[in-house]
């Protein structure tokens, strides 16, 4: 059994020191008036178009403004100057760790007078030199996701490579030790899958004892996240391929929520033409969220839960075990050159000869007495089928069972121009290591 909790509790303002504690956006641009001259002064309104959060900052004197920090979401932007008509755009979408440019330009009038603009902001990125992949909410909604795990989508970032793909190599973490299943081991421009930082909500999403990322949370409570994979900033360090920052969902000013079920099983499937029978899987995915507000423009919640059930059973699995001569102690079989007039086997390498003695001595006509077989052995043996065939073959049906739990409960504050919130992420995965207490084969698959 693994557990794993994390408990997040962040703040965002406009100070340096915290500018790496959440992925976050910008937005930068230039105010001019109608003859292309700079307007410095103006003041910049950014507002978020689900929470209501504002910031505010003045054009510089050569006209330039820049609003960082701002949580990823659709923006609204107004700007104000003595002598102009005020300005105003919607729809600007601000991705994390991407800087959103919204030129403007102001028309001479009163305050009274107002243009307003329909139309998303110019994703040229000029402020930085970062190669950066956001995967936005439509992807990962609408995409086909294995297990719905959306950490699998880190690999649409080009320069990335699947080190668990069958024409991957390399040692990775998964190959040597146990890590939460759905775990990625991602190579990200050449280097080893240990040079992928994976951040969730600006804390650090890691196994740090295999250096593999944890489990991200379902595709219903991911707002996005970005990929950089190169001239990153030397604030998140630690990585030589590629960053990984998951934004988690939070409330909004507007109730929103869904259900989910997916169901898979024997009475959906067709029979594979080769098989007997259909397919035994029996697996169900299910779970829902909710969020809204509690008080508007000012507190939100967010809840998400997502509960796994699979049931599978593997055919056809065949092993080696004691025949019931073997088990009285008769192991003459095994000699198929046959026996001397001693007793002895022809060949030397099928001959069993007795451990205890000094010096050994054979066991004549490979008969071993049943009264050296120890109790526990013989309590042992009783759990071993019969084999099915002469030469000591049993096969068997494997059940492979497993279950696991997320839950993601999410609170947020607007506190004029800080952002605080609290996030506590919990994933529970149990795979048994016994799936029955009366046939030893059945205990041969993986726990976790």
């Amino acid at each position: 059994m693994r557990l794993t909790c994390l408990v997040l509790f962040s703040v965002v303002c406009p100070c340096a020191i915290l500018s790496a504690a959440v992925p976050t956006g910008t937005i930068a641009g230039s105010i001019q008036d109608p003859s292309g001259a700079v307007v410095p002064g103006a003041t910049v309104t950014a507002t978020s178009l689900e929470t209501g959060l504002t910031r505010d900052v003045r054009s510089g004197s050569d006209g330039e403004y820049l609003i960082p920090l701002l949580p990823v979401g659709t923006y609204k932007v107004s700007v104000q100057a003595a002598g102009f008509a005020s300005f105003e755009q919607v729809g600007i979408v601000v991705k994390a760790d991407e800087s959103s440019t919204v030129p403007v330009t102001l028309k001479v009038g009163s305050a009274a007078q107002a243009v307003t603009v329909q139309a998303n902001a110019q994703m040229v990125e000029t402020r930085s030199g970062t190669l950066n992949h956001v995967i936005a909410e439509t992807n990962i909604v609408e995409l086909p996701l294995d297990g719905r795990n959306p950490a699998a989508l880190v690999l649409l970032t080009a320069g990335t490579e699947d080190l668990t793909a069958g024409n991957a190599r390399g040692a990775t973490g998964g190959a040597q030790t146990v890590v939460y299943p759905g775990a990625q081991e991602i190579s990200s421009g050449g280097a080893r899958y240990v040079g992928v930082n994976y951040n969730l909500d600006g804390g650090s999403d890691e196994d740090i004892y295999t250096t593999i990322s944890n489990p991200f949370p379902n595709p219903d409570a991911v707002q996005e996240f970005s990929v950089q994979t190169n001239s990153y900033s030397a604030e998140y360090g630690r990585a030589s391929g590629a960053i990984v920052n998951v934004v988690t969902k939070s409330g909004t000013n507007q109730f929103h929520g869904d259900a989910f079920d997916f169901l898979r099983n024997e009475d959906f499937n067709a029979r594979n033409f080769f098989a007997a029978t259909p397919d035994q899987l029996k697996r169900n995915q299910f779970g829902g969220s909710f969020g809204g507000p509690i008080k508007k423009d000012k507190l939100f919640f967010f809840g998400n839960y997502q509960g796994t059930v699979s049931h599978d059973i593997t055919q056809g699995n065949p092993s080696t075990v004691p025949t019931a001569a073997e088990r009285t102690g008769d192991f003459s079989a095994l000699c198929t050159a046959g026996f001397n007039a001693s007793g002895i086997c022809n060949n030397s390498s099928q001959q069993l000869y007795n451990p205890y003695a000094n010096p050994r001595s054979p066991f004549l006509d490979n008969q071993i007495p049943s009264t050296m077989f120890p109790s526990a052995s013989l309590k042992v043996l009783g759990l071993v089928p019969l084999p099915q065939t002469s030469n000591g073959l049993v096969y068997y049906s494997l059940p492979v069972d497993y279950d696991e739990n997320q839950f993601l409960p999410r609170v947020d504050y607007e506190l004029g121009k800080h952002h605080l919130f609290g996030r506590y992420f919990y994933t529970h995965y149990v795979q048994d290591p016994v799936n029955a207490t009366q046939d030893l084969l059945l205990a041969t698959s993986g726990d976790n």
